[in-house]
């Protein structure tokens, strides 16, 4: 606090001590009493002068009318006044464009923003809205205060309709004090000043806070006034055009280095200079209020447009709308009488009636449309029924009498589309059928109205007669039919019942024998010490051996086919199965020099799983004997894979190949069929019942899988197929 006393006296002390060779005047407006603002602003002419060493600043507050004719006589220098002064004097007279825009600090906070506040007394309760201020007493401190008339001015006009002065009685009061002294009095009902001077007051003790209720109040983003309008730039600091430029220089460099702790800014209240604000944003404000300089009593086009563009705009869509409802009135019209001529056309060429028919609420009804045909299909003037439809109910059939009024009812009761096949009795006896049809509409009055059409379908019901008479013979036969082919479906499942199971005791009754056959044969093979006769006895064994294997295949096809055959489930190992499948496959594969490699998955190793082994060892011999019977040289190969595991179950890829003779593509599907081989050369050369593969297939479909081949001719096949297994343990 000292440190800022010294700097004032020294700011005051700097003037005595200069040799001031020209004074330079700021003419500034005094928006309140002149003694208030010589204390507040005589230390800003201070300021500036210790800015310029051979010049003195002084301070002159003015009206608006004296600051004009100081301008006018250039007995000012600088002009410090609000916006819409500045925009004035400067469209009137010779002023550079704004040197600087004062910034105002209240409560910690600095804008170079103002605006307007509308107040009245905190008891008046006539006032409340903008457009309550209409016709009442408004105290204003002048038409030319920017924040304490015009923008309130503006906003009345364009958010409420009200043009002042016209809508309300003003009261011209000189100063922003006097306004708020006069609502006060209760001899304003409204007051009009700008924003900061509420605070101001309050702050100087002249208020204590809860005197007004602010009208419009709106809420601006990092602005610390109450304000009731939009906000605009602040006060504008400019030059004459006889100062010398250095001069114009040296002062708006000054004024944009006040801050607010500095001597100048306190004592003022203000928060400082900065760069020139936006003053074009007046130009709506005043053309809106025919302030200078656009305030021409007459309007051209561009101030009818600025003033009413929204009116026009809508004037002009509505005429447009107006004139495009008219063409599309017109043209409705005339396609609506085209359109109701065709449908007169339309009407009196369908084979058929169509009708309005409409049931009053008290239950009468009638036909106000009856096209011509209602002289064929009733037999009747539509004329006769456009007000009364007695005379339709009177030739129905007996019998259908009822049926059709409760069908019109249902119809009207549950608004659905009414449809019904009904006779009718001329008057010369004869019968005919007629098909209705319509869809209702319920009116507010109760009534019910139907559109539809009916048309005489006795020709169809004659037609309908026969074909059902038809069909019903047809069912007949049918029937007899399909008692026919029972039977026989029933006998030939009986005899392929009886194939099979003769099939079962056939192999049966014959292994006997063959265990007895293969047994003794190799009893004498070893006993035998003849060549000739060990060569005989072998073919005899390896003839045994031959047909024991039929007899399996015959066996396993009849169970399949009987579908007799189930999967055990038993816990086994992978590697167990390899063992056997080596035991079994290993001794032919050497005797005819073929490399037989397993190669089984690291993963399998240990792998407890659940399934028939017994059949997809089965399965896996079958193959490798396949393939060591049709290599003649090279290898045979088997693969197992682990292509996926989880906790309770694996799925596994088998795969035999070999670089045998290979299969045809032509004949590759015709494989897996009972009793075939590729060809019958191979039977003849390599042996074999043709039932391995098929049998194969349909023990790996039980699994859930299916044996697939790849192979040509001359190139070696590769039988493969994947099957998923539960998981017992690892």
């Amino acid at each position: 606090m000292q440190l800022r006393i010294l700097l004032l006296i020294f700011t005051l002390a700097v003037p005595a001590f200069a040799v001031a060779e020209d004074v330079l005047r700021l003419g500034m407006f005094a928006f309140r009493p002149k003694p208030v603002m010589a204390e507040k602003y005589d230390m800003l002419g201070i300021y500036l002068s210790g800015s310029l060493p051979s010049h003195r600043v002084v301070m002159e507050y003015l009206t608006q009318d004296e600051l004009e004719a100081a301008v006018a006589e250039k007995r000012v220098d600088f002009v410090f006044t609000n916006p819409s002064d500045f925009v004035r004097l400067r469209y009137r007279h010779t002023l550079s464009g704004a040197l600087a825009t004062l910034e105002v600090n209240e409560q910690g906070q600095s804008t170079a923003l103002l605006g307007g506040v509308i107040l009245v007394p905190a008891k008046n309760d006539a006032v409340t809205t903008l457009k309550s201020i209409r016709g009442k007493r408004i105290a204003i401190p002048g038409k030319y205060f920017l924040g304490g008339y015009q923008t309130q001015a503006f906003e009345l006009l364009d958010q409420a309709g009200i043009d002042l002065p016209g809508g309300a009685t003003l009261i011209d009061v000189g100063s922003h004090d006097a306004v708020i002294a006069k609502v006060l009095k209760g001899e304003a009902d409204v007051g009009f000043v700008r924003t900061g001077i509420l605070e101001s007051l309050r702050n100087e003790g002249k208020l204590q806070g809860d005197e007004f209720r602010i009208i419009n109040q709106q809420v601006h983003p990092n602005f610390p006034f109450v304000s009731s309008t939009r906000l605009y730039p602040e006060w504008a600091i400019s030059a004459m055009p006889h100062v010398p430029e250095d001069v114009v220089k040296r002062i708006s460099r000054a004024l944009l280095f006040v801050t607010p702790d500095m001597p100048v800014a306190e004592t003022a209240g203000f928060g400082g200079f900065t760069i020139p604000g936006d003053y074009q944003r007046m130009d709506e404000l005043t053309r809106s209020l025919r302030l200078p300089p656009h305030e021409k009593a007459h309007f051209g086009v561009v101030d009818v447009w600025e003033r009413y563009r929204w009116v026009i705009l809508v004037l002009l869509a509505a005429s447009i709308l107006i004139f495009i409802l008219s063409i599309r009135l017109v043209t409705n019209k005339r396609r609506l009488e085209k359109a109701n001529t065709r449908m007169q056309n339309i009407a009196s060429r369908v084979p058929g009636m169509v009708y309005e028919y409409l049931q009053r609420p008290d239950g009468s009804s009638c036909f106000p449309y009856a096209s011509e045909a209602i002289r064929q299909v009733y037999q009747i003037d539509p004329e006769l029924v456009k007000d009364d439809a007695t005379k339709v109910f009177e030739i129905l059939h007996p019998d259908d009498t009822e049926r059709v009024a409760e069908s019109i009812q249902t119809s009207a009761r549950e608004l659905m589309p009414w449809r019904c096949d009904y006779r009718v009795i001329y008057r010369d006896g004869e019968i005919h059928w007629l098909e209705g049809n319509a869809l209702p509409y319920a009116e507010p009055s109760g009534a019910f109205r139907w559109f539809g059409f009916i048309t005489d379908v006795t020709q169809r019901k004659a037609a309908e007669g026969e074909l059902e008479r038809y069909r019903n013979h047809l069912e007949a036969l049918v029937d007899d039919r399909t008692s026919a082919l029972t039977i026989a479906k029933e006998a030939a499942e009986a005899a392929n019942h009886a194939k099979t199971q003769f099939l079962a005791n056939m192999s049966h009754e014959l292994r006997t024998p063959m265990h007895a056959i293969i047994a003794l044969t190799g009893i004498l093979i070893h006993k035998s010490k003849d060549s000739t006769q060990t060569d005989k006895l072998n073919k005899i064994a390896t003839s045994a051996d031959r047909m024991m294997v039929l007899l399996e295949h015959i066996l396993n096809f009849s169970n399949i086919e009987d579908e007799t055959l189930f999967l055990k489930k038993a816990s086994f190992a992978i590697a167990g199965m390899i063992e056997n499948l080596k035991e079994e496959t290993l001794a032919k594969a050497v005797s005819k020099n073929l490399d037989l490699v397993f190669d089984v998955a690291a993963e399998l190793d240990g792998l407890i799983l659940s399934g028939d082994q017994d059949r997809l060892q089965e399965v896996l011999l079958n193959l490798l004997f396949n393939a060591i019977r049709f290599t003649e040289a090279g290898s045979v190969f088997l693969s197992i894979q682990l292509t996926s595991q989880t906790p309770t179950e694996a799925g596994l890829a088998f795969s035999v190949r070999d670089t045998g003779i290979g299969i045809a593509a032509e004949i590759q599907q015709r494989i897996f069929e009972r009793f075939e081989q590729a060809d019958n050369s191979m039977t003849r050369k390599h042996g074999g019942t043709g039932l391995g593969l098929a049998i194969s297939q349909r023990l790996i479909q039980l699994m859930g899988g299916t044996i697939q081949v790849k192979s040509q001719a001359a190139g070696g096949s590769n039988f493969y197929f994947s099957i998923n297994l539960p998981v017992v343990s690892r």
